[in-house]
């Protein structure tokens, strides 16, 4: 598991490269081969908001500030990105930048750790842990965060 777990974080620095990753029980796959630095441009579109990730790991938002969803500009160190009601920044640390739309507690990240992917739906925001876990906060009403039995998830 440990074997898989490193390949995994491998797998999504190199995916916050720019590169396609693919986890397999052998190792990462990752396309095309060539080495790229820590970083790499990004973008993700959210709720009438666009974000970008630049290649010195800042982040950029544009559009309707709403929330603070554009709050990112005090972000460093960040490797991925995604938005929605909200914008999420998974920093190289495996901890969790959010800002934006609270009302159902989907920016509630401050606390993770070891954090090697994140998501975001409307009203929740997902983190994939490098043990294999998932941590979730948001809304529950359909049980959308019902995560906490997850165990050996890699994406």
């Amino acid at each position: 598991m440990k074997k898989i777990v490193n390949s995994m974080k491998n797998c999504m620095k190199n995916a916050a490269c720019g590169l396609m990753a693919f986890v397999t029980l052998m190792g990462c796959l990752a396309i095309p081969a060539d080495a790229c630095m820590d970083y790499k441009d990004m973008i993700a579109a959210g709720a009438y908001h666009t974000v970008y990730l630049r290649s010195d790991g800042t982040v950029a938002a544009f559009g309707k500030d709403t929330d603070d969803r554009c709050g990112v500009e005090d972000w460093t160190d960040v490797i991925a990105i995604t938005a929605e009601s909200h914008t999420v920044g998974l920093r190289s640390d495996g901890t969790v930048y959010a800002t934006g739309c609270d009302t159902y507690g989907q920016c509630g990240v401050f606390y993770w750790e070891d954090i090697v992917m994140v998501a975001t739906g409307e009203r929740n925001t997902i983190g994939l842990k490098s043990d294999g876990t998932v941590v979730v906060s948001g809304d529950n009403e359909f049980g959308q965060c019902d995560v906490s039995g997850w165990k050996y998830i890699v994406a």
